[in-house]
């Protein structure tokens, strides 16, 4: 009986591992089926269209999207539909972060997120930016919002990362364009936010005279506006926009008599994108046409932004052929999802970049609260924010220009900037050379190997592939080392680099090239998911104009009854 009773045991597990194992290839294959499903009609013709005529709809061999219509409200209708179609999940990301209403699909992990975008009222600022638009703006924004909702509708199951979230797509809005474009200023202009914050902070620590506004003259030494190492487009001496200004001495300036005074070191941060926040701007220059091969004036633009998947870019093609007194269109160049726009390309007359601005654009007062809660006072003088101004948080952010300074100040070596323990100036950079080796040690076999690629390894990644366990192969690009670093041509640190990069002449686009880091499409079974990301590693030029057709779909309008 005992023999038997091992047999059945044995017939037992084998059942239950086939079952376990057949349930496991039912379980992958519905999900393939589903994610299948979810991907969009690219041939063909689709009826009942909010339009005034036909549509059309092609793609290349990388999903770039060239699209003719008659009417500008058209037009938008078409670019609404195939980002509806390729990016509608990310472009929900981006409206629920302007919004403050990520935790609503992500929950508590989201919720200190939410709280600092809210303060901004995002939601409430849209609704107003929309009631002042023009007749012409709001219809184009409408016909952009139908069309958003009729890609999305096209896919048959929703994208397939609200059935992983277990949660419904909520219909687009023309308000959510406007939140989209406010999360973009949450990406480039936030920041400045902080670097005021510590600005003030150190202007509160300075003594000596004032030159204005409360601001210390001597702040005009750790923030100078420009110096002689900046390298200017011109001929001669560099202008030095504060001459004058020297280096602060005690008793206006003296550190070596505190007692408290904190030394950031290299080993202070867990990585390397901790030590150093990356400054968010672009590469942007214009070239006249008395320069160039063709005559005609060039642009040339590389966009850094964090990197991520899908790609912040959606290339895109908008033709509309001339009628009455109405001049052809014909737009070529990368739209932000979630906009009926294109952000930057060129139009056969004029070509444009986008870059980031550091101007002052706001400014950080300091008042006395009997209550502190999470809330915003809106004044004359601004929006007064009552939370998460504690400036003891936060690490102290590379002043722009700073080089010129600190050049001066090693070099010299004052002892009033020496913290005190330290005994001279020469064991404390003696120090810093230490630390530094020690570093590098860290993340490389041997100092004679070690390249910035391998310091800080480019990984792109979806926001939910941590949730899949095989989220990282099926939906984030691969792990590399790539050439370049923050101060090169080439940015490259980490998630944050080139998140496009092209050149182009108006009038002689054929001869322009393009890249974007990533794919047009969201979905992981795409051809177009990662189609074209090889090329932005490789520094491959693609072209500038989308290839030739290899799908075409027919957006119809309702037939007259």
């Amino acid at each position: 009986m005992q023999s038997i009773s091992k047999e059945a045991t044995r017939r037992l597990l084998k059942i239950s591992a086939l079952v376990i194992a057949v349930l496991v290839v039912m379980t992958g294959a519905t999900a393939y089926l589903l994610l299948r499903k979810s991907l969009p009609p690219v041939d063909g013709a689709l009826s009942e269209m909010q339009l005034s005529a036909p549509v059309t709809i092609e793609r290349d061999s990388l999903g770039v999207p060239t699209i003719t219509a008659s009417t500008r409200s058209d037009l938008a209708y078409g670019t609404g539909f195939v980002h509806g179609q390729d990016r509608f999940f990310q472009m929900d990301l981006s409206r629920r972060l302007a919004a403050g209403e990520l935790a609503e699909i992500f929950g508590d992990a989201a919720l200190e997120q939410d709280r600092s975008t809210r303060l901004f009222r995002f939601r409430h600022v849209a609704a107003q930016v929309l009631e002042q638009a023009s007749p012409e703006e709001k219809e184009v924004l409408t016909a952009y919002t139908h069309g958003v909702n009729a890609g999305l509708n096209s896919l048959g199951p929703p994208p397939w990362e609200y059935w992983l979230l277990r949660e419904q797509p909520r219909a687009w809005t023309e308000i959510d364009t406007i939140l989209v474009i406010h999360a973009m200023w949450w990406d480039l202009q936030y920041d400045g936010l902080q670097r005021e914050k510590v600005r003030r902070a150190v202007n509160a620590k300075l003594s000596g005279p004032d030159c204005g506004f409360g601001w210390k003259c001597n702040l005009q030494y750790l923030y100078p506006a420009s110096t002689k190492w900046d390298s200017p487009n011109i001929t001669g001496e560099p202008v030095i926009t504060m001459p004058g200004v020297s280096l602060p001495i005690p008793p206006e300036l003296n550190i070596r008599t505190k007692a408290n005074v904190t030394v950031v070191q290299n080993s202070d941060a867990t990585s390397p994108r901790d030590r150093i926040p990356p400054v968010v701007g672009s590469n942007s220059w214009a070239v006249a046409g008395s320069l160039t091969a063709t005559g005609a004036a060039l642009v040339a633009n590389d966009m850094h932004l964090g990197l991520g998947m899908p790609t912040t870019w959606y290339r895109v093609r908008l033709r509309m052929p001339a009628q009455d007194d109405v001049p052809a269109l014909d737009l070529n160049g990368l739209s932000l999802p979630g906009t009926p726009t294109i952000s930057t390309g060129s139009n056969g007359h004029i070509a444009w970049g986008f870059t980031n601005s550091y101007g002052d654009w706001l400014d950080l007062e300091r008042f006395s609260c009997t209550e502190v809660t999470d809330s915003v006072l809106k004044t004359p003088q601004g929006d007064v924010l009552t939370a998460g101004l504690d400036i003891s948080k936060e690490r102290p952010d590379v002043p722009p220009q700073f080089e010129g300074p600190l050049w001066e100040i090693v070099t010299t070596r004052p002892e009033s900037l020496l913290a005190r323990q330290y005994a001279d100036w020469r064991e404390f950079l003696l120090t810093q050379v230490d630390l530094t080796l020690s570093d590098l040690r860290e993340s490389c076999a041997t100092l004679e190997r070690c390249m910035w690629g391998s310091h800080d390894l480019v990984a792109i990644r979806h926001p939910l592939s941590e949730a899949l366990p095989v989220g990282a192969s099926l939906l984030d690009m691969k792990t590399l080392q790539l050439p370049g670093d923050r101060d090169m041509p080439r940015v490259q640190e980490g998630a944050f680099g080139a998140s496009a990069r092209f050149a182009v002449s108006p009038g002689h686009e054929a001869k322009g090239y393009i890249h974007i880091a990533g794919g047009q499409s969201g979905h992981p079974l795409s051809p177009w998911y990662r189609a074209g990301f090889d090329a932005w590693i490789r520094g491959t030029p693609l072209p500038f104009l989308p290839g030739p057709a290899r799908h075409r779909l027919t957006l119809m309008p309702p037939a007259d009854p």
